[in-house]
C-alpha cells in the first residue's frame, strides 16, 4: 500500500486544468505536452505568439507556459495578452 497522496478525480462536472504551452521549439512543445497529459492535464499547444493568441480568443485556459524568447512575440507580449483576455490565466 503506497502513503503516496493521490490525486482527487476531478468531479464528472469539471473538465481537468487545462494549460497552453507556447513555444517555437517543436521538441520542447511536445515533450511539455507529453509530460504534462500524463499528469491528467488538457494540454494545448501554440508554436508561436500570435497562434497562442488566437487560441486563448477562443479556448478558456488555466495556465500558460511560454518561451520567453520567439520570433514574431516575446512571451512576455503573449502573457500580456492572455491578461487582457482572462485576467485569471497564470503565467510561467
Amino acid at each position: 500500500m503506497s502513503t503516496a497522496a493521490q490525486p482527487l478525480p476531478a468531479p464528472a462536472d469539471r473538465r481537468p486544468p487545462r494549460i497552453l504551452v507556447v513555444d517555437d521549439e517543436r521538441s520542447m512543445r511536445e515533450l511539455l505536452a507529453i509530460v504534462l497529459r500524463r499528469e491528467g492535464y488538457e494540454v494545448l499547444v501554440a508554436e508561436n505568439g500570435r497562434t497562442a493568441i488566437e487560441l486563448l480568443e477562443r479556448e478558456p485556459v488555466d495556465l500558460l507556459i511560454s518561451d520567453i524568447k520567439m520570433p514574431d512575440l516575446s512571451g512576455v507580449d503573449v502573457l500580456r495578452a492572455a491578461k487582457k483576455i482572462d485576467q485569471d490565466i497564470l503565467g510561467s
